[in-house]
């Protein structure tokens, strides 16, 4: 999976970098209507840690707001 910055003042966008890497792994996502990022993931190995990220829906509206 990857991640890029992006700056919205001047609509730029970063390098792409690799946020994580799924081994042996099929990762099944969605985005859902509140804003949350999941994901699945169905592996052989053994998972040692789990990643959450939240808000940042609401950091992308304060960031980008879609009010007119």
């Amino acid at each position: 999976m990857m991640a890029v910055d992006v700056r919205l003042d001047d609509m730029r966008l970063g390098k792409p970098r690799l946020l994580f890497q799924l081994a042996d792994a099929r990762p099944n996502f969605d985005v859902t209507n509140d804003g949350r990022f999941l994901m699945t993931i169905y592996s052989t190995q053994t998972i040692t840690h789990l990643n959450l990220v939240q808000n940042w829906f609401q950091e992308l509206e304060r960031l980008a707001p879609t009010d007119k």
